[in-house]
């Protein structure tokens, strides 16, 4: 089967060494920060943050020492898709094959996975030409308010992770087996989706002033408590119509952000911890990795990883790292 793909990627079928094809979940969040997304560590004592979405993976292997390789979302998001540095001739970047590519190429006999990209965020966030064409179902901000949109800051107030959560508990259900599910959040970008219902950081402002970074940063974590709640209701939807069958979540943000450290506040001025330093676990059940495969990422998890390492973990998840199709591309990943 021949996929489209943005910039013409090819890759060609990539035969799965795995007993049954896992179905996957990436979730990249919004300018989280690490020490803020507490929900992320594993016996780091209580959090505000992501207690919802802990409690649905309890078993998740957290990596305390990830980073983003940019502080600017488009960037991020093509270095996590491609696995390429960015800082090569900017077609070459954008024709190398992606997560999309690669899991519409993987196969075990005649079954390859459903690939969806669903996301709160504009269509515009990709840099890439046709998003539309490399995935089976695409969902974004236009898709869930039904209107075009110019700017993601004029609409945070609808809630639009709320409506993306809603949209998947119905969608999810119906998607056959195995399925590659890419979720893509924004309520946690400036200026803070905040749940009337459900604001535990007190004062909050969202003021953007040196003078009230406080109140700013507390607008910000109940952002994140707000999210946490409508990330558990997508991966509880997951896991849900999973059931029984293998299945891997992999969790991180496009960046963090920035309250004062350095002069400057929010993200994309630097590359220093505050705008770099993500949330980063992996959930593996079901015999989606064997006993010796999550030895090995538990004995990772204090190691530094970015975002460049999510596109080699895919690989190995569905286990196509000996595929003579990805010889060449293999080659060019950092």
């Amino acid at each position: 089967e021949s996929a489209k793909r943005v910039g013409g990627a090819s890759l060609v079928s990539l035969p799965s060494s795995r007993a049954r094809i896992p179905n996957v979940l990436i979730v990249l969040g919004e300018s989280l920060r690490a020490d803020d997304a507490c929900g992320a560590k594993v016996g780091g004592g209580a959090c505000e943050a992501f207690r919802e979405t802990t409690s649905v993976l309890p078993g998740r292997i957290p990596f305390d020492n990830a980073r983003a390789v940019s502080s600017y979302t488009a960037v991020s998001l093509s270095a996590l898709l491609t696995g390429r540095t960015q800082d090569g001739p900017r077609d070459a970047l954008l024709s190398a094959p992606n997560l999309f590519d690669l899991a519409r190429a993987v196969r075990r006999g005649d079954e390859r996975p459903t690939v969806v990209y669903a996301s709160s965020q504009l269509e515009s966030v990709f840099e890439q030409k046709d998003p539309r064409g490399q995935v089976d179902v695409f969902v974004t901000a236009e898709t869930l308010l039904g209107r075009t949109l110019d700017d993601i800051d004029e609409v945070l107030s609808e809630d639009l992770d709320g409506k993306l959560a809603a949209h998947l508990e119905r969608l999810v259900p119906t998607l056959p087996e195995p399925f590659f599910l890419f979720v893509h959040l924004v309520g946690t970008h400036a200026p803070y989706f905040e749940d009337p219902s459900l604001r535990p950081f007190r004062p909050a402002s969202h003021v953007v002033s040196f003078g009230n970074l406080p109140e700013l940063r507390n607008a910000y974590k109940n952002a994140i408590a707000a999210q946490d709640v409508r990330l558990a209701r997508i991966v509880r939807s997951f896991v849900a119509r999973t059931k029984a069958s293998p299945y891997v979540v992999l969790f991180t943000s496009d960046h963090a952000e920035a309250f004062g450290e350095r002069g400057a506040i929010h993200h994309g001025q630097n590359l220093h911890d505050e705008q770099i330093h993500v949330p980063f676990f992996v959930a593996a059940e079901n015999g989606a990795l064997d006993e010796g495969e999550r030895a090995r990422l538990v004995a990772r998890a204090g190691r530094s990883v970015t975002h460049l390492d999510v596109l080699p973990t895919l690989v190995d998840v569905y286990g196509v790292g000996h595929a003579l199709g990805l010889v060449e591309h293999g080659a060019r990943l950092a």
